[in-house]
């Protein structure tokens, strides 16, 4: 027998090498937003939920992937100029005698802290938690608005 592999372009195993670049790849650009390693940096102390933030023309907006987690464990605060949004995913059906083989769910803490802009109404956020998706609505506000008259 022999244990020579011919490349051939319709061989799965040239597959298997593009997807394994890809996934190289895709490791490499998530180390540079998540930390050197991203798989930690997921199933670590901290999550980062995966968030969008736009803008309308009456409010900004703030949508974030919350799969798995309850409304109960989420907490949103505004500090200074900062909305936060944190909590926590928890494992209730967690059991010692489960032997993974693989493994690609992940528990714990999440922390997200968005910067707000100047022109915000603080007092009427407000937000939704409907299919695992966070719906957090800022309104825009005239106050912080000076014109300046050109004379």
């Amino acid at each position: 027998m022999s244990n020579i592999v011919h490349s051939n372009k319709n061989n799965n195993r040239d597959n298997f090498s593009v997807r394994g670049l890809q996934r190289a790849v895709d490791n490499i650009f998530d180390s540079f937003f998540t930390g050197w390693d991203s798989e930690l940096s997921r199933r670590g102390s901290s999550l980062l939920p995966a968030c969008d933030f736009y803008e309308t023309k009456e409010s900004y907006c703030l949508s974030l992937e919350l799969p798995g987690i309850s409304k109960e464990s989420i907490d949103i605060s505004i500090s200074g100029d900062s909305l936060i949004v944190k909590g926590e995913k928890t494992c209730n059906n967690e059991s010692k005698d489960k032997q993974f083989y693989h493994r690609e769910r992940y528990y714990g803490s999440f922390y997200r802290s968005i910067q707000l802009p100047v022109n915000v109404e603080q007092d009427k956020v407000s937000a939704n938690f409907s299919d695992g998706v966070l719906h957090v609505t800022i309104p825009k506000s005239e106050k912080h608005i000076k014109r300046i008259d050109v004379k």
